[in-house]
């Protein structure tokens, strides 16, 4: 059932307001709509193992959703932010396609790349569901033919020594963007 936020998104002229919608926003929203799957439960968050409880009343327009049904009209947002999320369904596919349905201007996806320090525990107990890497990640929007310009870059994080000298930069996230009007 769409919360009263989503219900006033759902009227007619929300994609004029200049809307942002963060998906899977955990304690750290970004958007004038943050949507997530664990809103107000106690949970082990996904990727920190640590029990969290994910409190809407502290969130601007809270709305509990589950990233493969989103309960928007098409071209709603002006911009989607989806971080750390894809990488934890069945279907990343899918969900990207849902993403891309109600984003009216731009989307950007972030995803772990397959040497983040948090990703290899994660993908082992099953939290994380698929690896990328830059290369796959750009495979992948290729196979999709999609009809929007997208870009794929990576953000690299040094590994360091104790604490003082870094020793390598290794990539740490794939930043998807993908917009429909240029």
């Amino acid at each position: 059932m769409p919360s009263s936020a989503c219900k006033v998104l759902l009227c007619k002229g929300a994609a004029e307001r200049n809307m942002r919608l963060d998906v899977g926003c955990g304690n750290n929203p970004t958007g004038n709509v943050n949507v997530d799957l664990f809103m107000n439960e106690k949970t082990l968050h996904l990727d920190s193992y640590k029990n969290r409880f994910i409190d809407a009343k502290r969130i601007l327009n809270p709305v509990k959703a589950d990233v493969n049904h989103l309960p928007f009209r098409d071209n709603t947002f002006e911009e989607v932010y989806c971080g750390h999320v894809l990488e934890h369904l069945e279907n990343p596919t899918k969900g990207l396609l849902e993403l891309i349905r109600f984003t009216k201007g731009k989307l950007i996806v972030v995803l772990p790349h397959r040497y983040h320090h948090g990703h290899k525990r994660a993908f082992k107990v099953g939290t994380h569901k698929h690896t990328f890497s830059s290369v796959s990640a750009k495979q992948w929007l290729e196979r999709l033919k999609l009809p929007y310009g997208y870009s794929v870059t990576t953000t690299l994080k040094p590994r360091i020594f104790g604490s003082f000298i870094p020793l390598i930069q290794l990539p740490s996230e794939i930043h998807i963007e993908i917009w429909k009007e240029v």
